[in-house]
């Protein structure tokens, strides 16, 4: 029941009660004041009212007359009558509203307190229900970004973690190839070159990670620059695969089915690039040992967009990992595979793609293979780059 109608409620009772019981307070004093009077005054009371005279009327009403003591217990009761139904309404409104006040109160303490382990208690009050709904409703979106920052923080903490681990690996090994350098161990011009590639090749790696750190935090804060261009998608998709065929082993295939027709993209080419570079190399990384590696990009317009997938037939991802592939600092549990990543190169793909206006999504099965879908929409004329 809202308050508005409990006000009314209250209103009427407050203004019937005490007329009704007014009413019966004054028959049952009159009746006994009657009773109890004088028969000669009870006589001209009912039968010869004419005969009461102005005297006789006020010396039964003045202190210590026949009517004297059923006025004041009259008046006493009137009094008690009004101030009970005062006090009555009070305590009418107060045992429905007072209440789950209070317990809203307790619960902002227990807020403030850091206590978000507990549920607000609702009302039969529906002002009072609604306010306790939208309070418990707020302590659980609060509670859920307690509990997802305290999740994100944990992931930077290991991420953190692992980065400082795979950079103390390679600085390790190029201090001590410098100091077999220094020291002479690498006699020969063979095994200096050696050691120079392999100091190389470590601070290659070193760099790409610095690198992948940078992007990262410039994509979150909204600093990396992008140069958009109108492109055609399909010679792009055409371009990148041509160029990472390169790379690529005798026991691997790519195999490319290109779009029907012709469709326009604003994209930043270079960015892009890493995003396919990531995704192609991924398939390569995560190859199934013993296995063929085949890969299979298809691009397809539909949607007033070109959606790309590329397939391959490595490791797949288990099904627990899928949903969270693309969150930032993320790495599948370690013991699951030999290679060593910092869950990077999908989060900055996904929001590369996503500063494109698209969508990036994946479906995989363990020991069977990977889809990745990309979707990036058709440049319209009237928009500008």
């Amino acid at each position: 029941m809202s308050i508005k109608k409990r006000f009314i409620i209250a209103s009427i009772l407050a203004f019937v009660l005490p007329l009704v019981l007014i009413f019966l307070v004054s028959v049952g004093v009159g009746a006994a004041a009657v009773i109890n009077a004088p028969q000669e005054l009870t006589d001209k009371i009912f039968f010869r009212m004419s005969e009461i005279d102005r005297d006789i009327a006020e010396e039964s009403v003045r202190p210590g007359g026949t009517f004297f003591k059923y006025i004041m217990i009259w008046l006493v009761a009137v009094f008690a009558i009004l101030v009970g139904t005062l006090f009555g309404t009070v305590f009418f409104l107060s045992r429905r509203i007072v209440p789950p006040l209070s317990e809203l109160k307790k619960a902002a303490e227990k807020i403030t307190e850091g206590n978000l382990d507990f549920e607000v208690l609702h009302s039969n009050v529906a002002e009072v229900n609604e306010l306790c709904v939208a309070f418990d409703d707020m302590r659980k979106r609060l509670k859920a970004s307690v509990n997802e920052r305290l999740v994100s923080e944990r992931e930077r903490n290991q991420m953190m973690a692992n980065i400082s681990h795979d950079l103390r690996t390679p600085i390790t090994s190029i201090k001590g190839y410098v100091e077999g350098l220094r020291d002479g161990v690498a006699a020969t011009e063979e095994m200096r070159d050696k050691y120079l590639n392999t100091i190389y090749i470590k601070a290659s790696a070193m760099e790409k990670m610095v690198e992948q750190m940078s992007d990262l935090s410039e994509l979150e804060l909204g600093k990396m620059r992008f140069d958009f261009k109108v492109e055609d998608g399909g010679g792009f998709v055409e371009d990148i695969l041509d160029e990472f065929r390169s790379d690529l082993d005798d026991e691997t295939t790519l195999d490319y089915s290109p779009p029907i027709g012709r469709i326009k993209l604003v994209m930043d080419r270079e960015k892009l690039r890493r995003v396919f570079a990531n995704i192609l190399g991924n398939a390569v990384k995560y190859r199934e040992k013993g296995r063929p590696l085949k890969i299979g990009v298809t691009a397809e317009i539909k949607d007033r967009g070109l959606y790309v997938i590329v397939r391959d037939n490595g490791k797949g991802i288990p099904q627990e990992d899928i949903n969270r592939v693309f969150d930032t600092f993320y790495r599948s549990d370690p013991a699951r595979s030999e290679v060593k990543g910092h869950g990077l190169g999908l989060a900055i793909s996904k929001q590369i793609v996503e500063r494109h206006h698209g969508k990036i999504w994946l479906k995989s099965e363990e020991n069977i293979g990977t889809e990745v879908y990309i979707y990036l929409p058709e440049y319209k004329e009237e928009h500008k780059v």
